[in-house]
C-alpha cells in the first residue's frame, strides 16, 4: 500500500480530471494504520497527536467564517493526520530498506511515466518558469520532483552508508543531478545540508575517507554539477517570490480578521479566488505558519508548531532505547522542516514532509538486513586498501 501510495503521486491524477490528492491521502492514511497495528506507536506519541488533532477540533467548532465547513475540515483532518503519522512511523529494519530501495527509484519511475504522457501529449516532461528557466519535472510539478529526487538522494547516501555497495553512489550521483535539473531551490539547500550529517556522521565508514570520496568526487564532477546547476542558479540570484508575496499578503489581511480561531483547517483552498489563481499561480500559501495562522488562528498555531517538536523529541528519545541514533542528522531534519515551512507546503506535499521522515529513518542504525554486523561499508574499504590511513 505504501508503494501504490507514492505511485499514484507519480501517475498524476489530476491529469486525467480526477482530484488526485483525497485518494493519495487515503491510501496514505490506511498504509499508516496499518503500520500501526503492525508496529505500534508509543501512547505517549499518541497523546501529543491527540492533543494537535483537537486544538484543530477547537478551532473548527468556534471560527465563525460564514464559509466553514466540515467537509473541508476533514479533508484537511486527514491529510494533517498523514503528516502527523507519518513523521513518527517505526518501521522494522526490513521495511526500512525496503522502503529506502524504492525511494532510490522512483524519480525514474516518474521521469518514465512523464515519457509516456509526452509521447501521448498529456504533457510535457519539462516545464518552464516564471523566469523563463527550463526545469525538470516528469509527470508531476518541477517543486514536487526535486523533493522526490533529493529524497532518492537521502535514500540513496542510507545504503550507500550501511551497506557500501558502490551502485547506490551511482544512484545518489544521478538522482543529484536529477534534482538539479528540476530547479528546486529549497530542496536542494535542504537535501544538501541533511546529507552533508547523514553522510559525515553515518554508523559506517571512516570520517576521513568520506571526506577524500566527497573532495575528489565534486572536484571530477564538478563541470556537470555547474551545468545542470545553470537554472538553479538563476531561480537562486532571483529575487522574485513567484507571487507567493501577494498570496501571503492576501492571507495575512484574512487572518487578523479571524485571529483568535481562523478560518477551519484546510480551508486556505477556497479563499482564493479565479483573479488571485490567475496572478500567483497556486492555491497554497507555501508558508506553513502563516497558513496554520489563517486555519486555526494565531496563538494555537504556535502551539501546533511547539507540540510538533515535542512530539518528534519523545520520538528519537523513544526510539533511543532500541537503537544508536545519529543526534546530529535528527537534529538537522527537525530544524530543516521548521525552515522549509517558511516558503514552502511542508506538511502539505507527501514528497516534502517524506523529506524529514527518510531522514529521520537514515539517522537511526538499522543494520541491513542481508549483511548485519558490517562494520565499515566496502566502498570505503577499497578507499582505504588503495590510499592508506
Amino acid at each position: 500500500m505504501f508503494v501504490l501510495s507514492l505511485l499514484l503521486i507519480v501517475i498524476n491524477l489530476d491529469r486525467f480530471g480526477i482530484k488526485g490528492n483525497p485518494v493519495e491521502k487515503l491510501v496514505m492514511i490506511l498504509t499508516l494504520v496499518v503500520l500501526y497495528f503492525k508496529n505500534g506507536i508509543p501512547k505517549n506519541i499518541l497523546v501529543l497527536v491527540s492533543v494537535i488533532l483537537g486544538i484543530t477540533l477547537i478551532s473548527a467548532i468556534f471560527t465563525d467564517h460564514p464559509q466553514f465547513s466540515w467537509k473541508y475540515y476533514f479533508n484537511g483532518l486527514i491529510s494533517f493526520m498523514v503528516f502527523l503519522f507519518l513523521l513518527v512511523t517505526r518501521l522494522n529494519s526490513k521495511d526500512v530498506f525496503f522502503v529506502m530501495r524504492f525511494m532510490c527509484l522512483l524519480p525514474f519511475i516518474c521521469l518514465v511515466v512523464g515519457v509516456v504522457y509526452f509521447a501521448a501529449g498529456i504533457s510535457s516532461v519539462y516545464g518552464v518558469d516564471f523566469l523563463g528557466v527550463v526545469r525538470l519535472k516528469g509527470s508531476i510539478e518541477a517543486a514536487y520532483f526535486g523533493a522526490l529526487a533529493g529524497n532518492a538522494v537521502i535514500a540513496s547516501v542510507f545504503l550507500l552508508d550501511r551497506t557500501g555497495e558502490k551502485k547506490y553512489l551511482l544512484l545518489a550521483v544521478v538522482n543529484l543531478g536529477f534534482m538539479l535539473l528540476s530547479g528546486s531551490r529549497m530542496a536542494t539547500a535542504i537535501t544538501v545540508m541533511n546529507t552533508f550529517f547523514l553522510f559525515f556522521w553515518g554508523f559506517n565508514g571512516r570520517t576521513s575517507f568520506k571526506f577524500y570520496l566527497t573532495y575528489f568526487g565534486v572536484l571530477i564532477l564538478s563541470p556537470a554539477i555547474i551545468y545542470l546547476s545553470i537554472g538553479l542558479f538563476t531561480r537562486f540570484g532571483s529575487d522574485s517570490m513567484s507571487g507567493r508575496d501577494i498570496l501571503w499578503e492576501y492571507f495575512e489581511h484574512i487572518s487578523q480578521l479571524y485571529h483568535n480561531f481562523g478560518v477551519g483547517l484546510g480551508h486556505q483552498y477556497i479563499l482564493i479566488d479565479e483573479r488571485l489563481k490567475e496572478l500567483t499561480k497556486t492555491v497554497a500559501a507555501h508558508n506553513e505558519y502563516l497558513r496554520l495562522q489563517l486555519e486555526i488562528g494565531y496563538y494555537m498555531s504556535w502551539m501546533v508548531f511547539a507540540l510538533i517538536g515535542l512530539m518528534l523529541m519523545v520520538h528519537i528519545l523513544n526510539v533511543r532505547k532500541k537503537i544508536n541514533v545519529n543526534f546530529l542528522a535528527y537534529a538537522s531534519s527537525v530544524f530543516s522542516f521548521y525552515i522549509f515551512c517558511i516558503t514552502d507546503n511542508a506538511m502539505s506535499v507527501t514528497f516534502i514532509f517524506m523529506h524529514f521522515w527518510l531522514v529521520g529513518l537514515a539517522s537511526m542504525d538499522y543494520k541491513s538486513p542481508l549483511a548485519t554486523g558490517v562494520t565499515e561499508s566496502s566502498v570505503f574499504r577499497s578507499i582505504s586498501a588503495r590510499g592508506g590511513n
